[in-house]
């Protein structure tokens, strides 16, 4: 509610990249799509540059039933953005997760 502050702001400027973790079942009664659009309209009002900085996003909890109907939605509206489903607590979708971070910090692939 408060935001994300300008003390982390700034250390996110000094990122490669942006990883967005975002809680895809909804544990907390939030909407997953409504916290990325908060999140990115914070970025976008500190800064330009930060706002269009590299982003990777990351669904957790897709172990949870109510995860895939909310990352369906997710990925409908925002078509073309690369979304990497995982399960924390089962340790799975992390390959891929990885080594496309790789791919990123070290050959320069888009995101």
């Amino acid at each position: 509610g408060r935001g994300l502050g300008d003390r982390y702001l700034k250390h996110a400027e000094r990122t490669k990249i942006l990883l967005h973790l975002i809680d895809m079942a909804a544990t907390e009664g939030r909407d997953p799509l409504e916290d990325f659009e908060k999140i990115n309209t914070e970025l976008q009002e500190y800064s330009e540059a930060l706002f269009f900085k590299c982003r990777i996003i990351v669904a957790n909890k897709m172990d949870l039933p109510q995860a895939p109907a909310h990352l369906k939605r997710f990925k409908k509206k925002y078509k073309g953005q690369r979304v990497f489903p995982i399960s924390a607590l089962q340790k799975t979708g992390f390959k891929k997760l990885l080594e496309y971070i790789r791919d990123v910090l070290f050959k320069n692939v888009s995101s």
